[in-house]
């Protein structure tokens, strides 16, 4: 059931505000209605009577574990939240990347300085 009110309101949304080329506002330009027509557009493959046998409907089927991301674009505070996490991205990778090469330093000065000695 939910599935079909979330592809209505894609649909609605999309006659509103137009497909792709009816300027800064059209549906296709945010980012979150994207991910809002793909969600809604995984869940309804639900529908598809297509054999189990098939491995791309079991992998699309569990992407419909991404559902509840259409309720953070509802949500101000929640956008703001999982935007910044997106940006902060990076700068992690970097933490971890320095994390990772300072553990290498020390594991190879512990080898250097002990040389077996506790095995």
């Amino acid at each position: 059931m939910t599935t079909v009110l979330f592809v209505l309101e894609c649909v609605m949304k999309i006659v509103i505000k137009g497909f792709i080329v009816n300027g800064d506002d059209s549906y296709f330009k945010s980012n979150w209605n994207k991910m809002d027509f793909t969600i809604a557009l995984i869940s309804s493959f639900s529908f598809l009577d297509l054999p189990e046998s098939y491995e791309v409907v079991k992998v699309l089927r569990l992407l419909r574990i991404l559902r509840p991301l259409r309720l953070v674009h509802r949500l101000p505070y929640m956008k703001i939240s999982i935007e910044s996490i997106i940006q902060a991205v990076p700068q992690f990778f970097n933490l971890l990347s320095i994390f990772f090469l300072s553990l290498l330093l020390f594991s190879i000065l512990g080898t250097t300085f002990f040389k077996g000695r506790f095995a």
